[in-house]
């Protein structure tokens, strides 16, 4: 009708908070009801060291000599540097068969008074047999854990969008660096295609009969493909100024004197209204786009010969 105290104590030195309950064995015949453990410091704080202790209730099943098997606990030895068990055990317990009388489980501790024995009887206590129900603690309950951000689907996404932030800044700095330290190689090379894109703005304007138009946009865009191509201001250059420059970038006469005629013939129908043609106008804007190719392939930067 008893239960039985297995009292563990493991000590030393160290947090005592870490100290985990020792295994116990298969205990045949023993019911193992519920444990509770305290701890005992030596000092104010559990780092000091001290014992914790771990008191199991154990409730015998059948009579006759029961057995607690030996019971093994494994420590740390600093000195040793290595895993030591300790071990405690077996233990034998004598069971008797019990008068089968139902457990106590609430009992008035106040003491009768001699008057009479109904009172006595009263207050003596109350036994509700197998009804006892022992209280166990509610377990904690635990939230799934979220599932880590390297796991979900947008990670690697915007991981790799961020390296593409990245790439396209060091491109972005690296073409300003370029156009800044090349920028006359650049505007060189799309001189050309801006002096067509003008040539083709100039056929609009002859296309539309607007022959004043077509003059001036046709000088313009020759003019500017010059000044840029010999590293000159476009409104600044003379007739002379163009051929003479024109030799000393190791262009031939024939081209250079084309080249001046074609924009003296662009000053002149400006000034001169009527005196052109539109056949003549047309036959001009081939002569320009053809100048323009001849240009592209004798112009050479520095008047150095390829």
């Amino acid at each position: 009708d008893d239960l039985l105290t297995l009292v563990l104590e493991v000590g030393g030195q160290g947090y005592l908070g870490s100290i985990s309950q020792p295994k116990l064995p298969k205990l045949d015949g023993w019911k193992d009801v519920g444990t509770q453990s305290k701890t005992e410091a030596a000092g104010k704080s559990k780092s000091f060291g001290g014992k914790k202790i771990f008191e199991v209730l154990l409730r015998p099943e059948k009579t006759g000599t029961l057995t607690i098997p030996q019971i093994t606990y494994a420590t740390y030895d600093t000195e040793q540097k290595k895993y030591v068990e300790q071990t405690a055990g077996p233990f034998q317990v004598q069971v008797a068969k019990g008068k089968g009388r139902p457990l106590l489980i609430a009992g008035s501790t106040a003491t009768p008074a001699p008057a009479t024995a109904a009172k006595s009887e009263a207050n003596a206590p109350q036994f509700f047999g197998e009804q006892l129900a022992y209280i166990h603690p509610d377990l904690p309950t635990f939230a799934a854990a979220p599932t880590p951000l390297y796991r979900r689907d947008w990670y690697i996404p915007i991981c790799l969008l961020s390296l593409a932030w990245v790439a396209l800044a060091g491109l972005w700095r690296f073409w300003r660096n370029y156009t800044a330290t090349h920028a006359t190689d650049l505007k060189e090379r799309s001189a050309g295609g801006k002096a067509r894109k003008e040539l083709r703005e100039a056929g609009s304007a002859l296309h539309a009969k607007k022959l004043d138009e077509f003059y001036l946009k046709l000088g313009e865009a020759v003019r500017g493909y010059l000044g840029v191509k010999l590293n000159r201001s476009a409104s600044g250059l003379t007739l002379d100024e163009i051929a003479r420059t024109l030799g000393e970038r190791g262009v031939d006469a024939e081209t250079a004197t084309s080249t001046r005629d074609l924009l003296e013939t662009c000053d002149q129908a400006r000034y001169m209204p009527g005196a052109q043609t539109e056949d003549s106008a047309r036959e001009l804007l081939n002569r320009a786009e053809s100048l323009l190719k001849m240009l592209d392939k004798k112009i050479i930067a520095g008047g150095k010969a390829k």
